[in-house]
Parts: structure tokens; sequence; C-alpha cells
């Protein structure tokens, strides 16, 4: 397979074969028959496999993706890869929703015993396409991925699609979590136990928890001023941890504003090639927004005064992860010498810079996840980053297997999945050591 090939050869491989599948060039640049806006995203797409082609030219490398992809055997690197493009294609417009899984068809037949089991069809309604696609990826890769691409913005999906089931024509319009980084179980499972009856995907796995309180984050993401979009994540997110403060069961495992900011970056805070996010961060874009808003907070209503320095001292007196007031007074004081002197202090610059770097690196990361998800809080006192279309009353679930927890909503005695879900501290073994997996049942998503 990749390993034997030189690179320029793969590389030339990689195109000739992702540009040719159905007629892919003319269908991904035309919708409905209108030229599209953004002609790159074959080379987006392209450009990505690249990173994956480099790192399986020798056998080293390429036992070293399967190893840091969490694939239990060779055969299921070009399925990951061929999910990966998939998702990736999500995002793009095409003149035939079918593209959005024969466009990276190419990909997974460089593995010749992929041959023949994807042939494009047109004719096939996309229910039946996505539905039989999902089933076999869910059949080919040691872990349930695909199931967290069932999330999208809107509720018009493909008539008579399973809930379980991707609708492969619409953007998730969102950052997807990175699964790699959570183990809810603390275990792996080497091999996944499901079946599928008819339309039905029957699993084991246990409700953990309901959704109790949401706080909407949709105004954040559509917020073209910074500023304003700055306050309004604070707000929400202030309102959030003040939900818990306000209730009896809250979980008192420490520092509830910790809980929020790793809550907002979804926990992504040693990532590869991204900056480290600590606590720092999150104090400086609460000093950073409040300062910026010193003079606005009245104008934007009494909802806002939480951000206020004197507000966020009396809700969380003993928080580290707080602004001091001494930091608030050294950046009222720094700002208004920089103002008023013609040659500013350079400790004053350097610290009114410092302080602005790192609230950006935070809101920079933040965005990515809160983006099209909302804020919520559970009845054991959990806070969550969930699905944009998640209601009071969801039920958090595992999934024997699965490397994330997933948002469900009863129907009957089924389920109907609604998306995957981060819940701080609930991600990484902590549901293993509570003894939260020692009922695991059937639970069946229609």
């Amino acid at each position: 397979m990749f390993a034997h090939l030189s690179i320029p050869f793969v590389e030339m491989v990689l195109l000739a074969r992702f540009l040719s599948v159905s007629g892919l060039v003319n269908s991904l640049l035309e919708v409905d028959g209108s030229p599209k806006k953004r002609p790159g995203v074959m080379l987006e797409v392209f450009q990505q496999s690249q990173q994956w082609v480099k790192a399986m030219r020798s056998p080293e490398g390429f036992e070293e993706q399967v190893t840091s992809l969490g694939l239990t055997s060779s055969a299921q690197l070009s399925w990951t890869i061929f999910s990966r493009c998939i998702e990736l294609l999500r995002d793009q417009q095409s003149k035939f929703a079918h593209d959005r899984i024969y466009a990276a068809l190419g990909f997974l037949q460089l593995d010749q015993n992929n041959a023949n089991i994807i042939v494009p069809n047109y004719r096939i309604p996309l229910r039946d396409l996505f539905t039989n696609v999902t089933a076999m990826l869910l059949q080919k890769l040691p872990n349930f991925d695909i199931l967290t691409q069932r999330e999208s913005d809107v509720t018009d999906r493909v008539p008579g699609l399973p809930s379980w089931v991707p609708d492969y024509s619409l953007s998730q319009g969102k950052q997807p979590f990175n699964q790699s980084l959570y183990n809810p179980s603390g275990t792996f499972a080497n091999t996944l136990n499901f079946r599928i009856l008819d339309s039905k995907l029957v699993l084991r796995g246990v409700t953990l928890d309901t959704v109790s309180a949401i706080h909407q984050l949709d105004d954040f993401s559509s917020q073209t001023n910074e500023m304003i979009a700055s306050a309004m994540l604070l707000k929400t997110g202030l309102d959030a941890v003040r939900h818990l403060i306000q209730t009896p069961k809250w979980w008192a495992a420490g520092d509830l504003l910790e809980v929020l900011w790793k809550t907002l970056v979804a926990n992504h805070t040693n990532t590869p090639g991204e900056p480290t996010i600590d606590s720092s961060h999150f104090r400086c874009f609460m000093a950073q927004t409040s300062l910026d808003l010193s003079e606005a907070l009245n104008s934007l209503g009494p909802g806002y005064s939480a951000a206020n320095p004197e507000r966020m001292g009396e809700m969380f007196p003993a928080s580290p992860s707080k602004p001091s007031s001494e930091l608030f007074k050294s950046l009222r004081e720094a700002e208004a010498r920089v103002k008023t002197s013609l040659y500013a202090p350079a400790a004053d610059v350097e610290l009114l810079n410092s302080v602005q770097s790192k609230a950006v690196i935070f809101v920079n990361t933040a965005i990515k996840f809160v983006s099209n998800r909302q804020l919520f809080v559970t009845q054991d006192g959990y806070v969550g980053l969930g699905p944009k279309l998640m209601r009071l009353g969801d039920r958090i679930v595992y999934v024997e297997g699965a490397r994330v927890l997933f948002v469900m909503r009863e129907q009957g005695n089924e389920y109907e999945l609604v998306g995957e879900t981060y819940v701080h501290a609930r991600m990484q073994g902590e549901l293993y050591d509570a003894g939260c997996l020692d009922d695991l049942r059937e639970i069946i998503l229609c």
C-alpha cells in the first residue's frame, strides 16, 4: 500500500483519483449550475491528504499512523482517512449530494482490497447511501467516531434518515471535538459491541445525567463586533456557573471558574501545534473584556453586570482563576498612562500587550468549540458543551467503546441521537472510578 510508493507518485495518484471520481471537478465547482465561490475545496482536502501520505512514506511512518489514530490493524487506515475526508467535504458545496461520499472514494481505494466496495450510483436514494456508508464505517473502524458526525445545525435532514446516521449533505457548522483527547471509561474496547436491526442501531451504554439548564451561545457565534462577542461569551459562561452556585445540588468539586474556562475550550489546553492554555489565559480574557467594557457595561444591560470586576469578586471570592483586584488596578493605570503619555512607558506597554495576547489566545480557542453549540448544566451539577439542537430534558449517555459522550433524546423505549458532547470531569476515566459503568444495558437508536 502507501509504504511501498514514493511520495511524488503517491501524491499524483491521490490527486488523479480524487479529481476523477464521478466528474468531481464540475460537481464541486458548480452548485445549481452557478460557479462556486470557493473553488479551492479540492486543494483543501488534497493538502490534508498530503500530511497523511508523508507520514506513511516508510513502514515506520505507516505503523506510526496506525498507532497514533488508535487503530487495531493497518487495514483500518484507508477507512479512517476516507472518514476524515467525508468530514472535510461536509462543509463544502456540491452539485450532487452523493459526491459528499463519492468525492473521497479515491482515498479509500488506494488500498486495493477496498476496490468496488462502494460504487458511485447517483440513482440510489441519499437515505440508503448515507445509511450504508455509516454502517460500513462502524464495521470497519474500532470506534464510534462516525456517530460524532451526526450533528448538524438544522432539523431539515434527508427524509427517513435514522438519527444515528450523519446527514453528509449538511454542514456540521462547528469544530468537531478531538476524540483522541478523551476517554470517559478509562479503558479502550478491543471490539465494538453493536448490531444493526433494520434501520436501528443497538448499542450498549448507560444514561448518566439529564440536561436541566441551557445557556445559549448563538449570539456569540454570529456577532461581528469582537468586544461585544467577548462580553457575550463571558456573560453566558458566568450565567452558567452562577446557576450552579444558586442550585443546592452543585457538585462542589473545586473552582467553578476553572470548570468554566476548561469547558469553553473543551479542555484543549495542550493541543500539539496550538498555544498551551492555562488559567492565566482565562484571567487575562476576563480582565481584558472587563477593561474594554468598563464604560459600556451599563449600556449593555443589567445582565452584563457579572462582567464587572467587583461583581466577579462577590461571586467567586476565593477563585484562583479570577483576575485579582491588583491586576485590574494595574491595567487601568497602565492604560491611562499609555493614553496620556507622549512616550508610553515600556513596562506599561508590555503589561497591556501581554494581557491582550493571552486573552486573544483564549478567545480564539474558545470560539472554535462554542460556536453553534450550547453551554448547559445537568441535574447532577456538571457543566458541558452540547449540540445546538439540544433541549431541556435531553439525556447524557455513555456508549461502550465511544471516546466521547452523547446527547440523546428519549423516544419511548428508544433514543434519538442528537450529537456529541463535552461534559467537564466526565471525560477522562471518572465514570469508571465512580462506578457509573457497572450497569450497562442495550440502547436502541431509532
